[in-house]
């Protein structure tokens, strides 16, 4: 027998046939004369397809499977899937969760093999009518491919179906009707330095880094000092975490002395294993230098809600702390993410859009397009000149 594991289905006697079976998500599944060994290689057969297929039984092509059972299968398989490496839900499920109820209601009662590309492009443009952002549709048609692949791979359909799905190509920019997304531009340095105020010095530090480093702002939050190698002139930080790694890339981080006197105040005194910029020690910072009238044996407030104040911020967070502090500065909105776009700018102005390239970590650098601003004032120069 192959498997040990605890609630897992056992053999049984039929006593009335001689058949040996066995109960399988609610389904008898007959295996065979019971203690025969042809019957013991199906139970360990079906059994091991039971497994693969999230404990539920294996739907055949020839079964007329519909595509809501596909959905409802792959959703299984997605939320083990798309995990951080901590095991939370990764924020790409919300995606998959969006494309498959838009599915599900236009096209789920129909037989998944009879999922065709008309059928897929009949779903982009509801996306389309919706208002969506080309480059959002684009990434819903991806994952609608994704997912008639995994059934592929699951025998639910036949390859043909997604060999179809295939040929359906991207939406192109200016051959839609679809929007184009907006143009991400670098934050303006005045309305950047406008929120200093308003933020703890976690979060300033958190911004000076991603202007020095052009970090991510989910890099840059999970900072610890074990992460950081000190021995050189230029602090060398090799990220465990990133967008990335679940594709084996590795992500390095070259802190120079302005980015090492942004994070030395932090290193002081501080568990090598613990996070350097920690909400917890912000909110003790702001209530040390409150000001307050309390009586010595005053008794503490009741706690109106049941938020828990973590030891580290995420991107989230980080982005909901600058958030407020442009509104509390009067000055737009910006993301974070947007600082990735001044380094990057900054880095292209002097070494060119390789070195933006490297600096932003991109593998490809029509990608570092997307972040590095054209030098404009360069270019004027040239045609002041030459033009």
């Amino acid at each position: 027998m192959l498997f040990s594991k605890k609630n897992i289905p056992t053999i049984r006697l039929h006593k009335a046939s001689g058949q040996a079976y066995v109960n399988l998500s609610g389904k008898r599944v007959y295996l065979g004369k019971y203690g025969t060994s042809s019957a013991q290689m199906k139970y360990d057969r079906t059994l091991s397809e039971w497994l693969a297929s999230g404990r539920a039984l294996p739907l055949r092509q020839d079964d007329g499977v519909l595509v809501v059972e596909v959905l409802a299968r792959y959703w299984n398989h997605a939320e083990q899937w798309y995990r951080t490496p901590e095991g939370n839900a990764a924020r790409s499920l919300d995606r998959v969760k969006l494309v498959i109820a838009d599915v599900r209601k236009i096209y789920g009662d129909i037989e998944a093999a009879d999922f065709s590309p008309l059928s897929l492009k009949a779903l982009r443009e509801t996306w389309i009518n919706r208002g969506l952002a080309r480059k959002t549709i684009n990434d819903y048609t991806g994952e609608v491919k994704k997912i008639f692949r995994w059934a592929v791979s699951e025998e639910l359909i036949g390859p043909a179906v997604y060999q179809a799905l295939s040929t359906v190509e991207g939406l192109r920019a200016g051959r839609s009707q679809a929007k184009e997304p907006k143009r991400v531009l670098p934050v303006p340095l005045d309305h950047v330095h406008a929120i200093k105020d308003h933020v703890s010095r976690q979060i300033w530090a958190l911004i000076q880094l991603q202007l020095l480093t052009g970090a991510r702002s989910s890099e840059v939050v999970f900072l610890r000092p074990i992460d950081i190698n000190t021995e050189q002139a230029i602090w060398i930080v090799h990220l465990g975490r990133h967008k990335t790694a679940h594709h084996g890339k590795t992500r390095t981080l070259y802190m120079g002395p302005k980015a090492q006197e942004v994070i030395r105040p932090f290193l002081n005194d501080r568990p090598i294993s613990s996070y350097l910029f920690s909400p917890r020690d912000a909110i003790t910072e702001q209530k040390s230098q409150a000001r307050t009238h309390r009586r010595p044996n005053q008794k503490a407030d009741t706690r109106q809600t049941a938020r828990v104040v973590r030891d580290h911020y995420d991107k989230d967070s980080y982005a909901r702390a600058v958030r407020r502090a442009c509104d509390a500065a009067k000055v737009p909105r910006w993301h974070p993410h947007r600082l990735r776009h001044n380094h990057a700018t900054e880095v292209r102005k002097i070494s060119g859009i390789e070195a933006a390239s490297v600096a932003l970590g991109h593998s490809r650098i029509n990608t570092t397009e997307l972040y590095a601003e054209k030098n404009t004032e360069l270019a004027i120069q040239i045609a002041q000149e030459l033009g």
